[in-house]
């Protein structure tokens, strides 16, 4: 219902904001992202944890939208920071939910569901050291 409309039309501003520049790696995070706000309406234990994870990663994945919009040192600084303690919080819930007792099935798709999105957020920490250097060594402004 209107919870498939509102992620679908937040994912599609991405597509609008980078225009031709979107990767696969876009691509891969917001099936997944869809997938994973999904499971949070049907997972039949944890359903707080896997709501409080999917909050954690779709709010802060917002800094990345402003290191694009507004790429600065700064802004490249804040992204690399804040991800990395997201990333630290997400990988916790995983291995919470891991510990419930749950359907193997519910564990294994949440997990790799899970691991899927962290790679693709490491990626994206992975290049924004690239930028950050860039602007570093005035490679850009």
């Amino acid at each position: 219902g209107i919870n498939a409309e509102y992620m679908g039309g937040a994912m599609m501003k991405d597509f609008w904001i980078y225009g031709d520049c979107n990767e696969w790696f876009m691509v891969i995070h917001h099936i997944a992202a869809f997938i994973g706000c999904s499971m949070c309406l049907i997972v039949p234990m944890g359903m707080g944890l896997v709501t409080a994870n999917a909050l954690n990663a779709e709010i802060i994945s917002g800094f990345y939208n402003v290191k694009v919009v507004r790429p600065s040192i700064y802004t490249i600084l804040q992204f690399l920071i804040i991800m990395t303690i997201s990333n630290g919080f997400a990988f916790y819930g995983m291995i919470v939910f891991a510990d419930l007792p749950i359907g193997w099935e519910w564990r294994w798709s949440y997990f790799g569901l899970g691991i899927l999105l962290l790679c693709v957020r490491c990626g994206g920490c992975y290049f924004a050291l690239f930028e950050l250097a860039d602007h570093i060594m005035g490679r850009k402004k």
